[in-house]
């Protein structure tokens, strides 16, 4: 899954880490525009595992923002997404 969705984004300015059955993604975006293509690209690699794996898979995405204290923001917001 991280070699598929590290494909599918072509970028070096993510952080992308598995631990047990999540994958944990950390952008860094410049722009709205960014995090909209991100997304999207995002729900493309989730569309197409589901297509060719047969197994169901789900992403949650938390808002953009800056600094360090950010990220659990972020990352609390795309658990929340899970429920």
């Amino acid at each position: 899954m991280i070699a598929r969705i590290k494909r599918k984004l072509e970028t070096n300015r993510l952080l992308i880490f598995g631990y047990h059955n999540k994958v944990t993604l950390l952008a860094m975006m410049s722009s709205k525009e960014d995090v909209d293509k991100l997304c999207q690209k995002v729900a493309d690699v989730v569309g197409e595992w589901s297509e060719s794996e047969g197994l169901p898979l789900c992403a949650g995405v938390g808002t953009a923002g800056q600094g360090i204290g950010a990220i659990k923001k972020s990352h609390d917001e795309a658990q929340k997404a899970h429920r």
